[in-house]
């Protein structure tokens, strides 16, 4: 760097430049939001006229990348019985404008589920950790990842995927997870037995009477007793 520098207030003091020699500046900035910039540099001369100020500036415009990735998620059974399989699909979409690229998505089962198959349309899905490497998603395109899971105990449970990418800015992250939830239905089986009489003659004859009550709070199927 010929001359100094002043980050503070963007003056590069260089001094005496003789003829037919260049020097060179090098700023290195982070953009920290979307939307287009124009940087622009201009320089001055007190000491000799300049009989071209047409080259005196020059500007250059930059425009950050925006990708809005939107993530929706369903199950296509939201109270299945415990042992029972359901299905979630998770559909990536990109909004753009532009295209995105180093575009994860992170999807772990609740606790009470087994993995049992997944499938993806783009990329790999990782099953020991739950990362669906989707890597580029052009704009406007859509990708989904399906997975099969085994209901192994009760109680509600709620399965959350989020999408990440480094690469682009997401101006919505609002919609950059989504959940499905479902909720094993519980019933509470309830039998009482009692007999009319408990020290009959031999030759008499009783009667044994069972009561069945389902205490809920769900209702049940497939019951035998």
């Amino acid at each position: 760097l010929v001359g100094n520098y002043n980050s503070s207030t963007g003056l590069w003091t260089i001094g005496s430049l003789a003829n037919g020699t260049s020097a060179q500046l090098t700023i290195q900035a982070r953009v920290d939001i979307p939307g287009v910039r124009v940087n622009t540099a201009t320089i001055t001369t007190s000491n000799q006229p300049d009989p071209n100020p047409n080259n005196n500036t020059s500007t250059v415009p930059l425009t950050p990348l925006v990708a809005d990735l939107a993530v929706v998620k369903s199950v296509n059974n939201a109270a299945p019985n415990v042992g029972q399989t359901v299905t979630f699909t998770i559909d990536l979409t990109n909004n753009g404008p532009n295209g995105a690229t180093g575009v994860t998505l992170t999807d772990v089962l609740p606790a009470g589920m087994t993995l049992l198959n997944s499938s993806v349309t783009a990329g790999s899905f990782n099953a020991a950790n739950g990362v669906w490497t989707v890597g580029a998603l052009a704009n406007g395109a859509t990708v989904t990842l399906t997975l099969e899971a085994r209901v192994d105990a009760p109680g509600a449970k709620t399965n959350v995927a989020s999408v990440t990418t480094n690469d682009v800015f997401d101006p919505n992250p609002n919609n950059n997870s989504d959940d499905a939830g479902l909720t094993p239905p519980v019933a509470d089986l309830a039998v009482v037995k009692s007999v009319n009489n408990a020290a009959p003659n031999v030759g008499q004859t009783v009667t044994f009477t069972i009561d069945l009550t389902n205490n809920g709070p769900n209702g049940a199927t497939g019951v035998t007793l």
